[in-house]
């Protein structure tokens, strides 16, 4: 597991998530509140490359058929991409906006 990934991993079981299993291609799996989600970090590419993805279907299509919510994690995002992820039926963010909600939970303990 890279550092990126592990990061990702580390901030979303401070949201109490279970990571139940990761793959070498970054992808984790958790459950949170009887929800289940495919968690993908895309360390090296922004939120325009992954929404023009050869392979984004697929990945939506997987989740959609195992009942899973999708978030992708990249290294960066703008407001429209992530309105067109929401409208595509996944979450995309970027590490910096996953950053951003950490430090309001160490801020909050």
């Amino acid at each position: 597991m890279n550092a990126f990934a592990s990061k990702v991993s580390l901030i979303f079981k401070q949201y109490d998530h279970d990571i139940l299993k990761g793959d070498k291609n970054y992808t984790f799996y958790s459950s949170y509140d009887n929800k289940k989600y495919a968690i993908i970090c895309e360390e090296k590419k922004d939120s325009s490359e992954i929404l023009c993805s050869n392979n984004l279907n697929n990945k939506i299509e997987q989740a959609k058929n195992s009942d899973l919510r999708l978030i992708i994690v990249c290294a960066s995002d703008s407001s429209d991409d992530n309105d067109m992820a929401s409208e595509l039926g996944f979450c995309l963010l970027s590490i910096k906006t996953l950053e951003k909600y950490y430090k309001f939970i160490l801020n909050a303990l």
